[in-house]
């Protein structure tokens, strides 16, 4: 294994292992969360500390538990806090850390509750009583996401695998920004609104979908109303001024 020297070392050797793992359905599976604006923005973007993974809504319990078991043969084990958690251990330094790849599956917009599918049974104790269960967690508008191809090919240290593009990180984050404990998500949505095309698309993806639509306009009320914490969130990675402010609403007010 390579020497690792920074947390950002540690999730790139996650995101290898992942891939390597995740194998042949690399090609339905989108790694979804940070690693699309990373690797778009790596000069300017502080990177991420764990590996999202969203299966299709095509997998079947046992098509997800088949890459699940690839994964604790390969040496990742289960987080006993929550249940759609694998965790994997890395030494960097002098100390071990610990970083997480969470099991997601797609729902569409109108759902704003947090549902699980339950993808297999753990039975590992001596007496044969079950420890726990093992669950993907829903992304809200997941199934947009592939219906609606708001993700795209980029390349890893020579992997290929399928992240959000810009339009899908919008929608995948425009209600978790609003959360005063994750400023990175906003600046994700800055970044993606800097990207070629992508408002277009977010303002054809509102007009076509009411649900979609709804969460835009609820966004945009937000921007406005708690613009200092934002202003705030975004100033943590070096961005200013009254401009960011015009982007992040899409030329609406």
């Amino acid at each position: 294994m390579n020497e690792m020297n920074t947390i950002l070392d540690g999730s790139k050797m996650l995101l290898r292992e992942s891939l390597d793992v995740i194998g042949d359905s690399l090609n339905d599976i989108i790694i979804v969360g940070g690693w699309g604006p990373y690797l778009r923005h790596p000069d300017i973007h502080p990177g991420t500390k764990d590996v999202d993974m969203l299966f299709p809504d095509s997998y079947s319990k046992f098509d997800m538990s088949e890459v699940l078991e690839r994964f604790l043969a390969q040496g990742f084990f289960i987080s006993a806090k929550h249940d759609f958690q694998l965790c994997r251990d890395y030494q960097i330094g002098k100390q071990k850390y610990i970083y997480n790849v969470d099991l997601l599956h797609p729902t569409d917009g109108k759902m704003n509750k947090v549902d699980f599918i339950e993808m297999m049974n753990l039975d590992v104790t001596v007496d044969g009583i079950q420890v726990k269960k093992i669950l993907s967690i829903n992304i809200q508008f997941g199934k947009e996401i592939y219906s609606d191809n708001l993700f795209e090919k980029i390349d890893f240290e020579g992997r290929s695998f399928n992240v959000l593009d810009g339009a899908g990180i919008i929608l995948s984050k425009i209600n978790s920004c609003q959360g005063k404990k994750r400023p990175r998500d906003i600046y994700d949505i800055y970044l993606s609104l800097l990207e070629q095309n992508v408002k277009a698309k977010v303002t054809t993806l509102a007009e076509k979908s009411p649900f979609i639509n709804a969460e835009l306009q609820k966004y945009i009320e937000q921007i406005n109303i708690k613009w200092p914490i934002y202003e705030e969130s975004l100033s943590q990675f070096g961005i200013v001024g009254p401009e960011s402010k015009q982007i992040l609403l899409m030329d609406q007010t």
